[in-house]
């Protein structure tokens, strides 16, 4: 019902603007973490990233229609049919990055086995509290670090723990006196 929702808001954009909906096209990329699930869909092209205790692994949702550069996005005709979604464990899970394709150009590899410090870094003062939004759209729009790259949209969505989950909590022993 997400995916048909947001391909109905497209639409109704197309609609009142009197543009083709072919025009109103967009990746959709979702992570919804439980206590026991994380839940992940995506529409289109961009990447999932879960950060848990002993690193970055991507959510392996490489798009079937990817075929031939062809990518499904929200405004698709048949959109209601070429969506990927799936579950997987959330233990250990303290952080999840989705970021566009243009985004993941520079800050995930190719094989989606590693990811760039300045994402860790940018994860990392988030779960502390300390990333400002101020400093997400310089990085963003920094033309030092995204010189060439497709120059393609550069969308990130991150959340983490806060630090102080991140912890053991603190052990004490009760004494009798």
């Amino acid at each position: 019902r997400t995916v048909l929702f947001a391909n109905s808001v497209l639409l109704e954009c197309a609609r009142q603007l009197l543009h083709d909906p072919s025009e109103f096209q967009c990746t959709m990329l979702v992570a919804v973490v439980g206590l026991e699930r994380l839940f992940w869909l995506q529409v289109g092209d961009g990447t999932i990233i879960v950060r848990r205790r002993d690193g970055f692994f991507p959510i392996d949702c490489t798009p079937i229609s990817a075929v031939g550069n062809v990518v499904s996005a929200v405004g698709d005709a048949a959109i209601s049919r070429r969506f990927l979604c799936g579950l997987q464990s959330s233990n250990y899970v303290t952080g999840v990055v989705a970021c566009s394709d243009g985004a993941s150009e520079r800050l995930i590899s190719r094989d989606h086995k590693q990811v760039a410090g300045r994402l860790e870094s940018l994860l990392d003062q988030l779960s502390r509290g300390r990333l400002k939004t101020v400093a997400l759209q310089q990085f963003l729009s920094d033309p030092i670090v995204w010189t060439g790259t497709t120059g393609d949209d550069k969308s990130i969505a991150m959340l983490s723990l806060a630090s102080a989950a991140l912890t053991p909590p603190l052990q004490t022993t009760a004494q009798e006196t």
